[in-house]
């Protein structure tokens, strides 16, 4: 794998990470709302990330990672 597609392969890591942490703080009573669920999906749209890796974060968590900075 070159170090294009690592580095591609970790940013959507990372945004899965991202969404993943979000649907957790969305969950915590229980319930996901229709409204939370669009909401949440339109950062996925944002981030580039297809429905079907969103819907399969409501299942398994993604792994955590901590963001790399630009600077």
């Amino acid at each position: 794998m070159g170090s294009y597609e690592f580095y591609v392969m970790r940013t959507f890591k990372e945004k899965l990470s991202i969404l993943s942490e979000m649907i957790a703080f969305a969950k915590v009573n229980g319930v996901i709302k229709p409204l939370e669920y669009d909401f949440l999906l339109g950062i996925a749209v944002q981030l580039e990330v297809d429905q079907k890796s969103f819907d399969l974060l409501f299942e398994k968590e993604s792994e955590r990672l901590i963001p790399k900075t630009e600077a």
